[in-house]
């Protein structure tokens, strides 16, 4: 995943998904920093409406047909 800001661009790798009381936190690290996302309900229901658009639907779905055949997916 890719954060793009004013300052550049960072990758951060996601290292471990992990379900913490009612939250679901993900543990990444960005260059030497490590962190961790934390998603409540209110913020899973966003994300879930938001790949349930048309168009990021469909891009989701080309991607994973596309890594069924071994192509490089980000083509």
């Amino acid at each position: 995943m890719r954060v793009l800001t004013q300052s550049g661009t960072f990758d951060i790798s996601t290292n471990d998904v992990s379900v913490e009381k009612d939250v679901v936190a993900l543990n990444a690290q960005m260059g030497v920093w490590y962190g961790s996302i934390v998603l409540n309900d209110d913020d899973l229901w966003y994300f879930i409406r938001i790949f349930l658009r048309r168009r990021v639907f469909f891009r989701v779905l080309k991607i994973a047909f596309r890594s069924l055949f071994k192509r490089n997916v980000y083509q």
